[in-house]
């Protein structure tokens, strides 16, 4: 079967969980909730997946019946009948589970919408920190150039410039360890922040993702209740026996369709 829009979206979540499990290890509460979201990704997509089977298993069950209560119309139209009453109860079936998935995804969006923020609040408190690690570094690299100049200094006095050389070479390389050590938690932390705006960034794709699939499913229930309808109109309308087969012909061609809408709705 062709893979249809259903199944792309489920593959671009996949793949945004792939990313997102590749992505730098994050600080430890950040990293919590990315574990928490892959965990959930995880969950939700087999979900998903399986509501898919199950509808698309529906689907052609539907689909064969109807074909077959079409070709009883002028034959058996009480057998139609009783045929188009077990798929109005196979649509009923399939409604009921697609609701529960949606009640799912929605729950699922919230989650994720949850840990963009507290992702995001994550980011600015390590950006705030990052900006004093950047300062403190600045700070000790200043202070090393200035013991660097003072050495040289004390170095041109020879003999009487000895005292002062040694203690201008003894703050020279505290500060210069003090700036190393500095620039080396300024690039962990210029990492730690590119790694935690990535996986916000991919956590919110997964949402409107997550978005999108709410879309495709609430579009799958649609016509679902555009066939239960048209289902509840040919029963109602076909009860009687007088009435013209033709008419009931028309009616089931027309579920017929709704029911190929759905099967690539659902592919």
């Amino acid at each position: 079967m062709v893979k249809g829009y259903l199944s792309q979206l489920v593959n671009v979540i996949k793949e945004y969980q792939v990313q997102l499990s590749k992505g730098e290890t994050l600080p430890v509460e950040s990293e919590k909730i990315k574990q928490q979201a892959l965990l959930i990704i995880d969950e939700s997509v087999s979900s998903i997946q399986n509501v898919q089977k199950l509808l698309q298993k529906q689907a052609k069950s539907i689909h064969n019946d109807l074909l077959q209560a079409l070709s009883m119309v002028y034959t058996d139209k009480e057998k139609c009948l009783l045929l188009l009453s077990r798929v109005d109860k196979m649509v009923f079936e399939a409604n009921h589970c697609l609701n529960e998935e949606l009640k799912k995804n929605y729950i699922i969006q919230e989650h994720f919408f949850s840990y963009s923020q507290e992702l995001h609040k994550h980011f600015k408190a390590l950006e705030i920190e990052d900006a004093k690690i950047r300062v403190e570094a600045q700070k000790a690299k200043d202070k090393a150039k200035k013991y660097e100049k003072e050495r040289y200094y004390f170095l041109a006095l020879g003999p009487f410039g000895l005292a002062g050389l040694a203690t201008a070479t003894g703050l020279f390389t505290s500060w210069s360890t003090k700036a190393s050590n500095a620039s080396k938690k300024a690039s962990k932390s210029k990492a730690q922040l590119e790694g935690l705006q990535a996986s916000r960034d991919q956590i919110k794709m997964t949402q409107d993702s997550f978005g999108l699939c709410i879309g495709a499913l609430s579009g799958v229930k649609n016509t679902l209740a555009f066939l239960s309808s048209g289902l509840h109109n040919i029963m109602q309308n076909n009860g009687n026996e007088n009435e013209a087969p033709t008419l009931l012909a028309l009616y089931l061609n027309a579920s017929i369709s709704e029911v190929t809408i759905l099967m690539q709705d659902i592919a």
